[in-house]
């Protein structure tokens, strides 16, 4: 798994504060050899600048998380959606069905979107397979497994039914310390009225490993979103398992440029 940004960000800090330290050590250690200079006055004015810069990179490391990025492309592809398929608003969603911050999200702020934005006609709301590569082991490629079931699924019956799979999915990985075994996975495809045996021919088969691979090399393509979820909302990227609040405050205010 690759090094996220803010350990990077951390791994930088202590290096510069490491070589500060090093080189502050040997300026006082070189003042008192030349003599003429007070070693103490000069550790000081050091130590300031260590402090200056440590703060510099600290605002600017800040200033970077806080930025907020856009895409104009559209990303909802031809994936399953809820809501009106001309409403106002798009948002997408990254996601993968083993993912705990997946899983926060669609069983606690997902349903209050859905509520007050995808019912009311404002929101069209587009869900993405982002199954990552450590929730697919080779014994038990759960992940994967459950995208393409999705998909088949959709296939068999339509969106609304791709959602019901979709909470059914994220509750038994919520309640589970486990990756989801192949027979449950089937045994919850049966639970939304899809004949299991079919979908699990249609995900033996390939059929849709193009189509989440395809999901995949977008999410990738946008480098703002560096983990699982990732959300596209009215054009601009939240990039994790934010509150409420946050997609409300997106929402609202692009709503608002459309009556300007």
């Amino acid at each position: 798994m690759a090094i996220s940004k803010t350990k990077k960000m951390n791994f930088l800090s202590v290096a510069i504060i490491i070589a500060a330290v090093l080189v502050s050590s040997s300026l006082i250690y070189l003042g008192t050899q030349l003599g003429g200079v007070d070693p103490e006055e000069l550790g000081a004015n050091i130590e300031k600048g260590i402090e200056n810069y440590i703060e510099a990179q600290r605002q600017a490391a800040e200033d970077e998380a806080n930025q907020v990025y856009y895409v104009d492309e559209d990303y909802s592809d031809d994936d399953p959606f809820l809501g009106d398929a001309n409403a106002p608003i798009t948002i997408v969603e990254f996601s993968d069905f083993e993912c705990p911050y997946c899983q926060r999200h669609s069983l606690g702020i997902f349903p209050e979107i859905v509520k007050n934005y995808v019912e009311t006609g404002k929101v069209k709301y587009v869900f993405r397979d982002v199954p990552l590569g450590f929730h697919n082991p080779e014994e038990n490629p759960a992940a994967m497994r459950e995208a393409l079931a999705g998909n088949c699924v959709r296939e068999l019956s339509d969106d609304a039914t791709f959602f019901e799979l979709h909470h059914l999915f994220f509750e038994a990985t919520a309640n589970s310390d486990e990756l989801l075994s192949e027979d449950a996975t089937y045994d919850i495809v049966a639970q939304v009225g899809v004949d299991k045996s079919v979908v699990k021919e249609c995900v033996d088969s390939g059929k849709y490993n193009e189509e989440v691979a395809n999901d995949l090399a977008d999410f990738e393509a946008i480098t703002a979103l560096t983990g699982t979820p990732g959300f596209i909302v009215a054009g601009q990227i939240v990039p994790g398992a934010y509150p409420y609040e946050t997609f409300a405050e997106i929402i609202d205010t692009a709503l608002a440029k459309l009556e300007e």
